[in-house]
């Protein structure tokens, strides 16, 4: 047990040495004790079921040696049978309080919030929703742009919408972060990121996400999601894929 935490921690740190832009060194020592306490849990919930099904910690050990830290991470996820699951940066809900988009602990709902079953696909592939996401708009435009934020919750359900810079959040420069498109205290997702759409048309997803930071492992579950939802013919012939932070 203790030699996998040593494995992992190094895979952790060494991953952790440079930076988000714009990341103070006080939240990327936060951020790495965050990242080293969740390694620990999976190796927690994980200990059973390799003792007994893959001949002991020690053979994860061996299955771990030379792994980056996602492929570590899912690894971790397949041999225990759980979901991956990302919950907010606590280190961000004081700025969050302040933009009023976290109320008494409770996110607050995005007014942009669009679930598959309200976006129009055309048999051509184009998607087509109401301007800018816009609940208020009286028609309907194909998606078009870098705007759109995503998320998938704990269910599985693939939410889309835009950061809401101008709607009904009582601070009318704020921008609504990714936890609003499902709102409430604890937030949790299976991945997040950006959709950029060009005539309709998906043409990248990321995982570009401050708050959860998903990991790159979380794009294989946007993938498997994304193409249950969208035909093949809703991404553009210039599909650039699915895109990990910093590609």
């Amino acid at each position: 047990m203790t030699k996998l935490i040593k494995i992992l921690s190094i895979f952790f740190i060494a991953s952790l040495v440079i930076p988000a832009l714009g990341e103070t060194k006080m939240l990327k020592a936060e951020r790495t004790a965050a990242e080293l306490d969740r390694v620990e849990a999976e190796i927690a919930g994980v200990e059973g079921k390799v003792g007994s099904k893959e001949g002991g910690i020690e053979k994860l050990s061996k299955m771990l040696e030379g792994k980056n830290p996602d492929e570590a991470i899912g690894i971790l996820n397949k041999a225990k049978g759980s979901k991956l699951l990302f919950h907010v940066d606590e280190t961000l809900k004081a700025s969050d309080e302040a933009a009023d988009v976290l109320i008494n602990g409770i996110y607050q709902k995005n007014p942009t919030i669009t679930k598959v079953e309200d976006l129009t696909i055309n048999p051509s592939g184009t998607i087509r929703g109401k301007t800018r996401l816009d609940p208020k708009a009286t028609t309907t435009d194909l998606l078009n742009g870098q705007e759109y934020i995503y998320v998938i919750d704990e269910n599985g359900n693939l939410i889309i919408g835009t950061r809401a810079k101008g709607f009904n959040f009582s601070k009318p420069d704020g921008k609504a972060p990714h936890p609003t498109l499902i709102g409430g205290s604890d937030p949790v997702v299976q991945a997040a990121g950006t959709i950029e759409f060009r005539g309709g048309k998906i043409y990248k997803v990321d995982n570009v996400s401050g708050h959860y930071k998903p990991s790159a492992e979380s794009l294989k579950k946007a993938e498997e999601i994304f193409r249950k939802d969208f035909p093949a013919n809703s991404f553009d012939k210039d599909f650039k894929g699915f895109i990990p932070y910093g590609n």
